[in-house]
């Protein structure tokens, strides 16, 4: 067998009994600890969802694709709904709702923090990343908003209503200074800039880190200072 083929019969022999040791586990610290958890009802009811009908010891492959592919658009419908106070929302943007397909026929459905439509069919997938403390985010935050798009950078086609797309990936940064700068760009713009908007050394090296990152990736960037 190929690694695809053994770990789908790997997943699919040891998924419920792993589950349901997970689910003993978790009753057991309870117990020890004298904490409450959240009820396993839903755990239980999930594993009768995904199970075979016949065989029951054994996890149903198609059940579970189905059953994790609601559960992921549902996930996906409600965070697109949702609103958080640091999101900016630029003029002409809005979250935006991806079914993903893969080549091995895989769907998953992923948000996107803005989806900003330019002229014709030019379209930039946003990942926006805010903060009202400091300059420039800290690191683990910047790393995920390049994580997150480094999945949108390599599509290798995006449609809506069956319309052709050009796209790019984006990574919006605001941070406590004045001005904005667009990233890929030259080291130097880069140090003149961050001298105009006084920025310190350590802000100073993470834009520089996060320069050489993006044009690595081919992902485009943009930092916005949130000062008048």
């Amino acid at each position: 067998m190929d690694a695809r083929c053994w770990n789908r019969q790997h997943f699919r022999r040891n998924f419920i009994s792993i589950y349901n040791r997970a689910l003993k586990s978790y009753e057991s610290i309870s117990k020890k600890r004298g904490v409450t958890l959240h009820s396993e009802t839903a755990h239980k009811q999930f594993l009768e969802d995904v199970k075979d009908d016949s065989r029951p010891w054994l996890l149903d492959l198609e059940k579970y694709a189905k059953k994790s592919s609601d559960d992921s658009s549902s996930a996906a419908e409600r965070e697109v709904r949702t609103e958080h106070n640091l999101e900016k929302v630029q003029a002409g943007t809005a979250k935006g709702l991806l079914e993903i397909r893969d080549c091995s026929r895989g769907v998953y459905y992923l948000t996107a923090d803005e989806i900003i439509f330019g002229n014709g069919d030019e379209v930039i997938i946003q990942e926006s990343k805010n903060t009202t403390k400091s300059y420039i985010l800290a690191w683990d935050d910047i790393k995920d908003g390049l994580f997150k798009l480094l999945l949108y950078s390599q599509l290798q086609e995006l449609q809506i209503e069956k319309r052709s797309l050009t796209h790019c990936a984006r990574l919006r940064l605001t941070g406590k200074f004045s001005g904005s700068l667009t990233l890929p760009n030259d080291d130097a713009v880069i140090r003149t800039f961050a001298s105009s908007a006084g920025l310190r050394s350590k802000s100073i090296t993470k834009l520089m880190w996060l320069n050489e990152e993006l044009r690595l990736l081919n992902i485009k960037g943009i930092v916005e200072g949130t000062n008048a």
